[in-house]
């Protein structure tokens, strides 16, 4: 297991869930904007930076094109592992095909599910958390999929690059009228991935860190700690690990 310490000089950034529209749609280049900001900012400090998931409204990898407006944050990304600072992607829900581009040329680290690592001695697995909640059966579903190569290659070859954002733009639009009509404008209650943390817990490990449920918690259980860095999305939220556990924040503009 990889072991990783941390101080506030070399600290560990934790960055998810900004959905980060690459359609052009009104207040995209805003968001995209304080997203590079908040890496400047914290760059001199950071060693490690761990990006949770779903860091764009949705991503997929063609052989021979990239999304032109992904593309002045996927420098910044290259820039800060040329420099030394080791950059980790965890493939979320709103990731469709994260193999090739990313971790070839951009130079991440490529998780598609969990990673483990020993975090100032804490035993942690890490994960975006999608398809945790046992109940979510018609994602997991769909997760199977979407993530299966045979289907990843027809997309890859027989949808047009600009026909594929629309469709991304439409499926996240959708799942986020569904959810906020299903929970009655608030947010997916989170006691399953709560739940799943707990059972991780009780296996041998000292802290769990999901994504995916867009709320920034940090929460001692019996066995140890459970974590959610929170969205970048709306609220501006992030977290670092510097010597200490989680501390969550929200990016001051």
């Amino acid at each position: 297991m990889e072991q990783i310490t941390t101080a506030p000089d070399r600290q560990i950034l934790l960055l998810g869930d900004a959905h980060l529209p690459l359609d052009g749609r009104d207040g995209a280049e805003e968001d995209i904007t304080l997203f590079r900001k908040l890496l400047r900012d914290e760059r001199p400090r950071t060693s490690v930076l761990l990006l949770m998931g779903d860091v764009f409204d949705f991503w997929f990898e063609w052989k021979q094109v990239v999304p032109k407006r992904a593309m002045p944050l996927l420098y910044d990304l290259h820039d800060m592992i040329r420099e030394g600072i080791e950059v980790h992607y965890f493939a979320g829900n709103h990731d469709f095909l994260i193999r090739g581009f990313l971790g070839d040329v951009v130079g991440m680290r490529l998780h598609q599910e969990e990673w483990d690592a020993e975090i100032d001695g804490r035993r942690t697995r890490l994960h975006h958390g999608d398809g945790m909640a046992q109940s979510d059966h018609g994602y997991r579903a769909m997760k199977r999929v979407f993530r299966h190569p045979v289907s990843q290659a027809l997309f890859q070859t027989l949808v047009h690059p600009d026909l594929a954002l629309n469709l991304g733009k439409w499926a996240s639009d959708a799942g986020r009228r569904n959810t906020y009509k299903k929970y009655d404008g608030h947010l997916r209650p989170d006691h399953e991935y709560l739940a799943m943390a707990r059972r991780i817990l009780q296996g041998g490990y000292d802290m769990v860190i999901f994504g995916h449920t867009h709320q920034q918690k940090l929460l001692r259980c019996d066995d140890g700690w459970y974590h959610n860095p929170g969205p970048f999305l709306t609220f501006r939220q992030y977290s670092v690990i510097a010597g200490g556990l989680p501390e969550g924040r929200t990016q001051q503009t």
